[in-house]
């Protein structure tokens, strides 16, 4: 791993980090555990509770946005901000852990497709369009007003517009399954999945079957694959990989990435991968099972930095 250093899809740090101010609550990827998992990258998401309101949630995140920038600006020899495969190459190269910000829930928005802009400004690489509350966007896969059957709205569809414009990535992760597929439709270039387990490994509403992650491949884009037992079906480690090589065995190694949602409340990991020091007991179980260091290194790097390249920032 010290020459592919992981990129992890989608933690919730930054959350825990804002949080504080109110709340006594463990961080489980911070930089020091980061550093010694031989992380060398994450996507940071924002996240926010909607139950009070899309106002207050654009307030939330930008809030973790100024987390972010306080962290790097403590640690500037340690920690780097980063929007490009290049910015994550260069944070490797100087020993730095580069941060990426991704959005989950698209009320965060508040109405106003130009906030979109105004993220990708500050660094948004992607945005998540559901959560687990419907939004102006679409309905979730799970959770409250979940509904298979009910697509995008001509707002989601206009904000899958305006990702376009601003170079942000879409990620279908929580959608209903009818806004999966036309989401996918619209959109032009790589999208992903940034969190997620399959369904023919653990059958879920929340997870992807067969037929979404070949739309996934056919983009271009990727399936991270998640750490949460709940999703995954079960608590032993060993899962993490069955729904990885479920993928690689429909669409091959190119399309694979982690998307631990480590720090996401309420959201138990499987066992030996408690915090993202823990990430080495997970290739160490790859290479149990014969995977190649070719694919460990597609899966845990090489993958992501393809899709950052794919998908050029707006604002780099």
């Amino acid at each position: 791993m010290a020459f592919n250093p992981a990129i992890d899809l989608h933690v919730h740090g930054l959350l825990k980090g804002y949080l504080r101010r109110w709340l006594p609550v463990e961080c489980r990827t911070s930089l020091p555990q980061s550093r010694a998992g031989m992380v060398g990258a994450q996507f940071q998401v924002l996240v926010s509770p909607p139950v009070f309101g899309s106002r207050f949630a654009f307030r939330a995140v930008m809030g973790q946005v100024e987390c972010l920038d306080r962290l790097v600006g403590r640690f500037p020899d340690l920690a780097v901000v980063a929007r490009t495969a290049s910015g994550v190459e260069q944070a490797r190269i100087s020993g730095r852990t580069a941060y990426l910000v991704g959005i989950e829930g698209s009320h965060c928005l508040d109405s106003d497709l130009g906030r979109v802009g105004v993220l990708a400004e500050r660094g948004v690489r992607y945005i998540c369009l559901a959560h687990f509350v419907p939004n102006r966007s679409c309905r979730p896969s799970v959770g409250i007003g979940a509904n298979p059957k009910r697509g995008l709205s001509a707002f989601g569809r206009e904000m899958i517009s305006a990702c376009g414009e601003n170079g942000v990535i879409v990620d279908l992760a929580h959608i209903s399954r009818r806004g999966f597929s036309e989401a996918a439709s619209l959109i032009r270039g790589p999208f992903m999945v940034s969190h997620t387990g399959v369904r023919a490994v653990h059958d879920h509403d929340r997870n992807l079957d067969d037929d979404q992650i070949r739309l996934v491949a056919e983009s271009g884009g990727l399936v991270g694959v998640t750490f949460v037992r709940w999703i995954l079906g079960g608590s032993e480690i060993s899962l993490v990989a069955r729904h990885l090589e479920h993928v690689i065995g429909l669409v091959g190694d190119d399309h694979v990435a982690i998307g631990s949602d480590m720090d996401a409340p309420m959201a138990a990991v499987v066992s030996r991968l408690s915090d993202s020091s823990r990430l080495p007991n997970l290739v160490a179980v790859l290479f149990e099972r014969g995977w190649s260091r070719e694919r460990v290194a597609k899966l845990l790097r090489l993958n992501v930095l393809r899709l950052l390249e794919s998908v050029p920032p707006r604002y780099p």
